[in-house]
């Protein structure tokens, strides 16, 4: 290398593998109909997304020493493992898969905004690390997508989550994070709070006898 797909969206049908030099990714989406395997090299995702749109199961990604910006999962037949420790320096979309898991052992560091519209059955966290570090409030997944079970959840800095029907060991990493879990854990009416919870504006209603949502 180095090498440098001049092409502003590019659609690859099978599996994307880097083995030497460095490679330039599309300034705009690259969709990858197989696996990622940087087994050798590095790339530039720039300000770039990448979508995994593969209709089969048992796709890889390991992005090597690599980062991601955007990356979505989405294809209702697809079904994707997370090999080796990845980083999103943009927004992490997970909207339809069959399966997907992050490999034991294995952290998935989002920068970004984390959106989980799969969750329940089709995910795998066991032994993973989800660490989301995106400096703002947001809501992760919608009630009507349902909740995942992740295995340990980082709050990043200045990080204000939400979620729906989740679950996890959670952990904050300062004063001004928080985790705010509704139906936690898929009890309707549990509110779980994590960290230092503040609502600026609106009002926030919740009872454990009366499932607002």
């Amino acid at each position: 290398g180095p090498y440098t797909f001049t092409d502003t969206n590019l659609a690859i049908l099978g599996t994307l593998r880097i083995e030497d030099g460095a490679v330039a990714l599309p300034i705009g989406t690259l969709s990858i109909g197989g696996s990622l395997l940087n087994v050798g090299g590095t790339f530039n995702s720039a300000t770039g997304t990448v979508l995994f749109n593969s209709t089969d199961t048992g796709e890889s990604v390991n992005t090597g020493p690599s980062s991601f910006h955007n990356v979505t999962f989405g294809s209702a037949s697809g079904g994707w493992t997370i090999t080796a420790h990845a980083t999103s320096t943009g927004n992490f979309s997970l909207t339809s898969a069959s399966q997907f898991t992050v490999s034991s052992s294995t952290t998935l560091h989002v920068d970004g905004i984390f959106t989980n519209l799969v969750g329940g059955g089709a995910t795998t966290w066991t032994g993973s690390t989800l660490r989301l570090h995106a400096g703002v409030g947001y809501t992760i997944n919608t009630k009507a997508a349902g909740g995942d079970a992740y295995n340990n959840l980082v709050v990043g800095s200045s990080t204000a989550l939400r979620a729906w029907d989740s679950s996890g060991t959670v952990s904050i990493t300062d004063g001004d994070s928080s985790f705010y879990s509704q139906d936690h854990a898929g009890a309707s009416g549990a509110l779980n709070i994590y960290g230092d919870y503040a609502r600026t504006t609106g009002t926030d209603y919740w009872s454990y006898a009366t499932d607002f949502d």
